[in-house]
């Protein structure tokens, strides 16, 4: 990885937006280092579903990937910064404890400031970024939970439909745990998992109705299954929220197959899966 001193012609390509990846655009814009979006097929920026089928045409040789990549993977010379497919991204197995090295600021960071001490905000965004439950359960070393809900009411109320009011977030927040806590209950792999698939399903993207479904069941440490709807209407079920380790095996190894989902994805050590369901 090259260092601080190395980096005046390099091109970083950010994948899809969120608190993380603002917060990365910052680190760089402020060292006044050139920055590209990355964008599908169709000149569109990338989402997370397209973040790794993102179209290189315009990309020069060798640039630093954040968080997305081109069809067929990264090219000769690339450089990639992600935490999030434990298959090619080693950073994607660290737990809480290790979220600093584990997530893409942090990765970046040891990129462009070697070992300096980061300030406490951008410490703070990473643990939310990489193990929120954790984060929200005081497993992040220096990471206070009452920082991370009220950071999340502020992020979350600049979401679409947030209408920039934490406190219209709160309540969406609160709601969502009420209808979560009525939900039957079923065991995967040991752990007790609300059943959801009866809520309304999760609208697409980053909404903040989608959002507070997620804060809330990370909040109260609370696993959760649920039906969702990615972009193209393609339709899915999703475990998230406080999951264990052993729950997302478990529900890819042998719920998931058992009940006929496809394109089944999962990253134990963050506590999320999910899979497609047949039409």
């Amino acid at each position: 990885m090259p260092s601080a001193t190395d980096l005046s012609a390099a091109t970083f390509v950010l994948g899809a937006d969120d608190p993380e990846m603002t917060a990365i655009r910052d680190q760089l814009m402020q060292r006044g280092l050139r920055v590209i979006d990355a964008k599908d097929a169709a000149g569109v920026r990338v989402n997370p579903r397209t973040a790794y089928q993102a179209d290189p045409a315009n990309w020069p040789a060798g640039v630093v990937l954040v968080e997305c990549a081109p069809v067929g993977g990264p090219r000769a010379g690339d450089i990639v910064i992600d935490h999030h497919d434990p298959r090619v991204h080693p950073a994607a197995r660290l737990g809480p404890a290790d979220y600093w090295q584990a997530a893409s600021i942090g990765q970046l960071w040891r990129m462009l400031a070697g070992d300096a001490a980061p300030p406490d905000h951008l410490r703070l965004v990473v643990a939310m970024d990489h193990c929120l439950p954790a984060a929200y359960a005081g497993q992040c070393p220096g990471i206070d939970p009452r920082d991370v809900f009220e950071r999340d009411l502020i992020n979350v109320a600049g979401a679409p439909g947030g209408h920039g009011d934490p406190e219209y977030i709160r309540r969406l927040i609160n709601e969502a745990s009420a209808r979560i806590a009525i939900c039957p209950v079923i065991d995967m792999a040991g752990q007790a998992v609300y059943d959801g698939r009866d809520l309304p399903p999760t609208p697409p993207g980053y909404s903040a109705e989608a959002l507070a479904v997620t804060k809330a069941t990370c909040r109260d440490g609370v696993a959760l299954l649920a039906c969702a709807a990615d972009a193209d209407g393609r339709r899915k079920l999703t475990l998230g929220g406080a999951c264990h380790p052993a729950t997302v095996e478990h529900f890819m190894t042998v719920w998931a197959p058992a009940h006929g989902l496809t394109g089944i994805y999962g990253v134990p050590a963050r506590g999320y899966a999910g899979g497609y369901l047949s039409d």
